[in-house]
């Protein structure tokens, strides 16, 4: 069987599944068939075994050697699992037993004799719990594969984002989807949902949108006051610009602050003035009175 792959499709990075050291195993890296075969989409597979500062994948002892273990000894287990890219979650299926661990070769014997048998009942026998989720309309579709029975708490239809956001964080009732939304679709003057602009669309019920600030400063940029990066003056502790005899206090240079804290800033910078002039005044007396000996 020849495997679907487009030649012409520009590669996805993948972000890294979970947190933590692992051991890469099978990895597509070494070859392809990454696991020696093409079937039930397996080619690219990857299998990632978390490991301890010692590199382990679980403590050594007597029975490790000679028989199975229990998934609870191994360091992977119960970690939380990060969506490696953003998308919507294709499929899920979380009611597969988890099974006990066979690092000793006698273990792995009848493991391996089950193995057509597992691969007889299809795709969910062989990769127990898992999600799968829609890179785009039409995939990739990475399959995050063994997963902890009852730790899936995404559904079918829901977004993910690669950036650090667990799976199980449904529990938070918190998401992030990546995009830019190009249109807020209303029907019957009700809100009904935001659409991205791949073309996706996510039901809302509300909708809150962060305002943007924009400074004012047409007349501090024609006094050649510096500005960092998003436009906002800069100052020093007391609301000195970059020019002499120039001050600014509130929303000029500091879009946070609120009519309180722009009073306060207000009031550093009136002192600060006051202090200059009085500076500006004593250095002009001083100089009157050493060219001519006059006192104010």
């Amino acid at each position: 069987m020849t495997p679907l792959v487009n030649p012409a499709a520009e590669p996805v990075v993948l972000a890294f599944p979970f947190r933590g050291a692992c051991r890469v195993q099978n990895s597509p890296a070494n070859r392809v068939p990454s696991h020696g075969t093409d079937a039930l989409g397996s080619s690219y597979a990857i299998d990632l075994v978390p490991v301890d500062e010692r590199g382990r994948s679980a403590p050594r002892t007597w029975r490790g050697l000679l028989s199975h273990q229990p998934p609870e000894v191994f360091i992977g287990f119960g970690r939380p699992i990060l969506a490696p890219v953003s998308g919507r979650v294709e499929a899920v299926h979380d009611a597969e037993p988890d099974h006990e661990g066979r690092r000793s070769q006698l273990a792995l014997v009848p493991y391996m004799l089950g193995q057509a048998r597992r691969a007889r009942r299809g795709p969910v026998e062989l990769a127990g719990s898992h999600v799968v989720i829609a890179h785009g309309a039409a995939g990739p579709f990475p399959l995050l594969a063994h997963r902890q029975r009852g730790s899936v708490q995404r559904q079918p239809g829901e977004w993910v984002s690669d950036t650090g956001s667990a799976l199980p964080a449904r529990g938070r009732g918190i998401g992030v989807v990546e995009g830019t939304v190009s249109e807020v679709l209303i029907n019957d003057d009700q809100l009904t949902g935001v659409q991205m602009d791949d073309g996706h669309v996510i039901p809302r019920d509300a909708l809150f949108v962060p305002p943007r600030f924009v400074p004012n400063n047409d007349l501090l940029v024609g006094l050649g006051c510096d500005l960092d990066e998003p436009g906002w003056v800069v100052t020093g502790a007391n609301g000195a610009t970059s020019v002499a005899g120039v001050w600014v206090a509130g929303n000029l240079a500091n879009p946070r602050a609120q009519v309180i804290t722009a009073a306060g800033e207000g009031s550093a910078a009136a002192i600060a003035i006051n202090a200059d002039l009085v500076d500006e005044d004593v250095s002009h007396a001083v100089r009157d009175y050493n060219r001519h000996g006059i006192l104010p």
